[in-house]
């Protein structure tokens, strides 16, 4: 089943049908006991670790993106990771061919207007200047935060900190380490231009352990790396969709800001998982949000 959390209305919905309970009944719950948790939730409708594991579940998460053409690729791609953007024929990538660089990853290099540039190791120590920062932040993009990241619920998508509205992150990251700003700007004040929010389904499984944190080792919702090491594969699941539940009864309270995920690094989102393509406008209306800028 498709759980999605994006919101109020959805994520009675998708705790409703999980679960087997009525919406009024999980509202009443999750309101009038404002310090409760899933482990008091699941207790007070005697839902045991079995029930969790009926059913399977993809979940929904939001995806912010800056299209030069109309999200034409993505239709055509799917969300695919960093690298591959920069590798397959993409906008990204032919606009990158454009401002004259050229990104080899194999080999741990970028070439800029002919000068060549070193990716092949994160410069240590404590007080680094902004040049050497600025590698950092790209071998790091390249090589560690690749993969597709999203959010499983957001106050606001669009004031999200990356600022993807106006372009790739990447974009950003490339500027201050060439120190040339047009990298950037240029995409921002591209004509065709336009942010878009993209809803997106993936199994549990797709997603890396740290979607969905455990508070500590021995928690009773949510994982840890160290678990993933001596723990049956059903205990992992039951903890996930604990810890989603748990977040769930969040989003209804009111109390929820923002909750990222983190797609595995080597997979993508195949173009019939792509729910929804939204613009910017279209967001904001659909999610009731208010925006004064």
């Amino acid at each position: 089943m498709i759980f999605d959390m994006t919101d109020y209305k959805n994520t009675i919905k998708s705790l409703a049908e999980f679960l087997d309970l009525m919406e009024d009944e999980i509202s009443d719950f999750v309101l009038n006991n404002k310090d409760a948790d899933v482990m008091d939730f699941l207790k007070a409708f005697s839902i045991e670790d079995d029930k969790l594991l009926e059913k399977n579940i993809e979940l929904v998460s939001l995806h912010s993106t800056s299209s030069i053409d109309d999200c034409k690729s993505l239709k055509e791609k799917g969300l695919i990771n960093l690298q591959e953007a920069v590798l397959q024929e993409t906008p990204l990538k032919a606009y990158l061919e454009k401002k004259c660089i050229q990104i080899n990853l194999e080999e741990k290099y970028i070439l800029f207007k002919g000068k060549k540039f070193d990716i092949s190791e994160k410069i240590k120590g404590y007080s680094l200047s902004d040049e050497e920062d600025h590698k950092n932040t790209v071998i790091h993009k390249f090589y560690g935060d690749f993969q597709v990241n999203g959010f499983l619920y957001h106050e606001n998508v669009v004031t999200y900190g990356g600022n993807t509205r106006d372009r790739p992150e990447i974009l950003l990251d490339l500027a201050r380490f060439l120190n040339d700003r047009t990298i950037e700007d240029d995409w921002t004040n591209h004509k065709n231009k336009q942010h878009y929010i993209l809803k997106f389904k993936q199994p549990l499984n797709f997603y890396t352990w740290f979607t969905f944190p455990g508070d500590y080792e021995d928690s009773d919702y949510g994982v840890t790396e160290d678990n993933l090491e001596y723990l049956d594969s059903e205990v992992i699941e039951a903890k996930v969709k604990k810890w989603v539940i748990n977040r769930s009864m969040d989003v209804i309270r009111g109390n929820a800001y923002e909750a990222f995920s983190y797609v595995h690094p080597d997979w993508k989102i195949e173009p019939k998982d792509i729910l929804e393509f939204m613009k910017e406008d279209e967001y904001l209306t659909k999610y009731k949000i208010y925006c004064d800028y």
